[in-house]
C-alpha cells in the first residue's frame, strides 16, 4: 500500500484468497503449468498505480507441486481495466477498492475463478450521505491468465453496511445484480438480473425480484427467487399464498420460482420422492447399482438412519438410535454416514461429538467406522467428497483433515501451512484418485537434495504420525527397495535394512504404493534427523519444508552447495558442546577444530569431516511436535515420552533412545534450550 497523500486520500488494498487444487492443468500462451497434479492459490488485489490516479486489478497465481511441494509465481496486473480515482476525491472523498469472497468453477471444460470487485466514494465526514458505489462481475481464465469484467453496477445513497449488488451464487453457477439493492426503494421498484456463469447468458431481466437463496433437494442445487409485487392488504380476507414483506410503501407478496443448474427457470420444484416400508418413511433416495439407498425416519427412535431396500423391507446400515447424515463420493463407491450418537440430557443431540462409517457401496456393507472423529476438537463437518477423498471442516482450523476413504487414512491439516482450501463446493478435482490427500506435502529434503515424488508426498496422520512413500523414501537416501519372494517389502541401504510384511498395521498400501511411518524408515536406515521449517519464496510466501540427513553426509557434501548449506564463522566459539555415544549413553565433549552449517533452521556440526550432530532450533518441529511448539519439558513428555535424563557442564540432558541414533533434549529447568540428532554409529 502507498503511504504517501494518506491525509487526503484513503487507499485501501483489498485482498481475498482462495486455494484451488487441481490436477493437470495446461498452460496457454505465457501463463504456463507443468502437466502435473497442483494446488492454485490466487490473491486478487488492487494495487495503486505509480501515479496515483487509479486502481490496477492483479491476480497473483501461486501453483504449488505435487510432486515437490515447491511453490512458483506468476503475477498478473490489467492496466487496461484500472478503476479511475475521481479527481475531486483527494479534496473532498474517501476512495476504497477492494475485492470480495471469490468462488471458481474447475472442471474438464473451463478452469476459471470469479470474484467481485467494489469501489466506495464517500464524503468525508458522511457514512450515508451522498456514497457511491460501483460493483464487478470479474471472471479469471486459469489456462491463459485472461481477466474479464462481465457486469458492473453502481448505486447511490447507500450505507456503510449495505449488501453488495451483485451476488454469485456458486453451486448454481449464477451471478445476480440487484439494480436497486437499497432498504429504502419500494419493491415494486427493484429490478433483479440473474446471468449464468459459464457463458454471461442473462436468465431473468427487469423483474422485481429479492435476493435470490440457494437450497438443495435431492442433492442437487437450485436458487430460490422470490418476485415481490404490491399487494394491498384486504381486512377480514385470508391472504392469499405466498411469503410477505411489509414495508412503509405497503405489504408485499412473494412469488417463489427457481433456477436450476443448467440455467433453466422453473415455477415449481420436482417432487420429491416421499414412501414408506413398515411405518418407516423417507424423503430422500438413491438407486446405485442394484441397490436403492434411503435415509429414513426409525418410527422408535424418531431419528434419521440411512440403509437400502432389500424384499420390501429396510435393511440399516447406521443405528436406529442415532442421528444420520450421509455423503457420496464422486463416482459413487463409497457412501460416508456421520452419526451422532450421544444424547444430551434434555434428549437434544451433541454435535461435537461423532462416528464416521464408511460404507463400500459394492458391498453394501460398512468398510470401516471410525469413532468419536477429530476427539476433542470444536464441532466439525462434513464439507464436501471429491474423489475418494472428504474433507472434514472444523471451527479451528488446526483440526482440518482429510478422510482417505479407500484406506480409512485421516491426513491432518498443518497448523502452520498455508495449503488450507477454501470455496472448494466447485470443483472437480481431476485424476485424485492415486492421492491419500489434496493437499500438497511440505517440500522435503534429504541432505540439501529436494525430492520429486511419484506418488502422494509425506503426510501426517491423525495419531500426528508423519509418512512417506517408501520407494520415493528409498531413491532419496541412496537406497533400493525390492519385493521378496514372500511378499514382503524389503529396503536396503548400506549394511542396514528394513523388511515390512504385507500385514504390517502401521503401513498404509495404496493405488501399488507403500507408504511407512517417517520416523520407522529413519531409524531403520540411517537417517539422523529429520525437522520441520519453513522458508519464504522471493515474493515472501511462506511454504513449509521438511528436512532430513543421513548419518554419512559429509562436510564436503554441505560445501559445496552453499546456496542450501550456510557456512558458519567462529563455530567452536558460540556452540562448544556436542554429544558422542560413551558407554551406550550421549556424552557432551567440546566443538574444539569442528565446523557448523545451516540448512534452514537446522544446524550440522561437522567434526573431520562427518556428520556428528544435527541441531533444530526450537522454533523447528520434529516429527512428533507439529501440532505444538517445544518450549517447556512438559511438551516434550506430551510429544515423546518420559525421557531418560544426564547432564553435561551447561545443561540437563532429557534423551530418547532409537534405533540408529538418540533425540537429546538440552533443558535450563523446564525450559528447552535446542533439541539434537545424535547418531549411535
Amino acid at each position: 500500500m502507498v503511504q504517501r497523500k494518506q491525509q487526503t486520500l484513503k487507499k485501501i488494498i483489498g485482498m481475498t484468497v482462495i486455494f484451488i487444487a487441481v490436477a493437470l492443468l495446461f498452460g496457454q500462451q505465457n501463463f504456463a503449468y507443468a502437466a502435473e497434479r497442483s494446488l492454485i492459490e490466487v490473491d486478487f488485489q488492487y494495487v495503486l498505480s505509480e501515479d496515483e490516479t487509479s486502481f490496477v486489478p492483479q491476480a497473483n497465481i501461486r501453483s504449488t507441486s505435487f510432486n515437490n511441494g515447491l511453490p512458483t509465481l506468476q503475477v498478473f496486473k490489467y492496466p487496461e481495466k484500472s478503476l479511475k480515482i475521481p479527481a475531486s476525491a483527494a479534496k473532498n472523498y474517501l476512495f476504497r477498492a477492494s475485492f470480495k469472497d471469490p468462488y471458481l468453477i474447475n472442471s474438464n471444460a473451463e478452469n476459471k475463478a470469479y470474484v467481485i470487485g467494489e469501489t466506495t466514494l464517500r464524503p468525508k465526514g458522511s457514512l450515508k450521505a451522498s456514497t457511491v458505489r460501483h460493483y464487478m462481475v470479474y471472471e479469471l481464465d486459469l489456462t491463459n491468465g485472461k481477466l474479464r469484467v462481465l457486469n458492473d453496477v453502481e448505486v447511490k445513497n447507500v450505507s456503510e453496511k449495505e449488501n453488495p449488488a451483485i451476488y454469485i451464487h456458486p453451486n448454481v453457477g449464477v451471478y445476480e445484480i440487484q439494480r436497486q439493492p437499497n432498504e429504502q426503494q419500494r419493491y415494486a421498484k427493484r429490478t433483479n438480473e440473474i446471468f449464468l456463469l459459464k457463458d454471461n447468458k442473462r436468465l431473468i431481466s427487469n423483474a422485481s425480484r429479492d435476493q435470490g437463496k440457494e437450497i438443495e433437494q435431492d442433492g442437487q442445487a437450485y436458487l430460490q427467487i422470490e418476485d415481490y409485487t404490491l399487494f394491498k392488504e384486504i381486512t377480514g380476507k385470508a391472504r392469499p399464498d405466498g411469503s410477505y414483506i411489509t414495508t412503509a410503501q405497503g405489504t408485499y407478496r412473494g412469488i417463489t420460482s427457481y433456477i436450476t443448474q443448467n440455467g433453466k427457470h422453473i415455477k415449481a420444484l420436482p417432487a420429491s420422492n416421499s414412501r414408506s416400508v413398515s411405518g418407516k418413511s423417507w424423503g430422500w433416495e438413491k438407486k446405485i447399482g442394484t441397490r436403492t439407498y434411503v435415509h429414513y425416519t426409525d418410527p422408535k427412535s424418531k431419528r434419521t438412519a440411512v440403509g437400502y431396500l432389500e424384499n420390501g423391507k429396510i435393511k440399516p446400515l447406521s443405528p436406529t438410535g442415532s442421528q444420520s447424515r450421509i455423503e457420496f463420493s464422486s463416482h459413487n463407491t463409497y457412501m460416508v454416514i456421520r452419526e451422532f450418537p450421544r444424547l444430551l440430557s434434555n434428549g437434544k443431540t451433541n454435535y461435537r461429538y461423532s462416528n464416521l462409517l464408511v460404507v463400500d457401496l459394492r458391498t453394501a456393507k460398512v468398510a470401516y467406522t471410525i469413532k468419536d472423529v477429530l476427539s476433542g476438537a470444536p464441532d466439525w463437518l462434513l464439507h464436501d467428497v471429491h474423489g475418494d477423498i472428504v474433507t472434514i471442516h472444523c471451527n479451528d482450523y488446526r483440526y482440518n483433515s482429510e478422510l482417505h476413504l479407500p484406506t480409512g487414512t485421516l491426513i491432518k491439516a498443518l497448523p502452520n501451512s498455508k495449503n488450507r482450501s477454501s470455496n472448494s463446493t466447485l470443483i472437480n478435482f481431476k485424476s485424485s484418485e492415486d492421492l491419500l490427500s489434496r493437499k500438497p506435502s511440505p517440500a522435503t529434503y534429504v541432505n540439501g537434495k529436494a525430492i520429486t515424488f511419484s506418488g502422494q508426498g509425506p503426510f501426517m496422520t491423525s495419531d500426528n504420525r508423519w509418512y512417506m512413500e517408501a520407494e520415493d523414501f528409498a531413491k532419496a537416501v541412496g537406497g533400493q527397495l525390492t519385493l521378496a519372494a514372500n511378499k514382503n517389502i524389503v529396503i536396503k541401504r548400506g549394511d542396514k535394512q528394513l523388511t515390512v510384511s504385507k500385514s504390517d498395521k502401521e503401513t498404509i498400501f495404496h493405488a501399488g504404493k507403500t507408504y511407512i511411518p517417517l520416523e520407522r524408515l529413519n531409524e531403520s536406515l540411517g537417517v539422523v534427523a529429520a525437522f520441520m521449517d519453513d522458508e519464504l519464496t522471493p515474493d515472501q510466501y511462506r511454504y513449509d519444508v521438511l528436512r532430513l540427513f543421513t548419518e554419512d553426509m559429509t562436510e564436503s557434501q554441505a560445501a559445496a552447495d552453499p546456496s542450501e548449506f550456510e557456512f558458519i564463522e567462529d563455530f567452536d566459539l558460540f556452540n562448544k558442546y556436542y554429544y558422542e555415544v560413551v558407554n551406550g549413553k550421549p556424552e557432551a565433549k567440546k566443538t574444539t577444530g569442528m565446523q557448523g552449517y545451516y540448512s534452514g533452521g537446522t544446524m550440522l556440526m561437522f567434526k573431520d569431516g562427518q556428520l556428528k550432530n544435527a541441531y533444530g532450533a526450537l522454533s523447528s518441529r520434529t516429527l512428533r511436535n507439529i501440532n505444538f511448539d517445544l518450549e517447556r519439558v512438559a511438551d516434550v513428555v506430551k510429544a515423546y515420552g518420559s525421557p531418560k535424563k544426564g547432564k553435561n557442564q551447561a545443561y540437563t540432558l532429557r534423551w530418547y533412545e532409537m534405533k540408529n541414533h538418540f533425540l537429546v533434549f538440552e533443558c535450563e529447568g523446564n525450559l528447552l534450550h535446542r533439541v539434537a540428532y545424535v547418531s549411535k554409529s
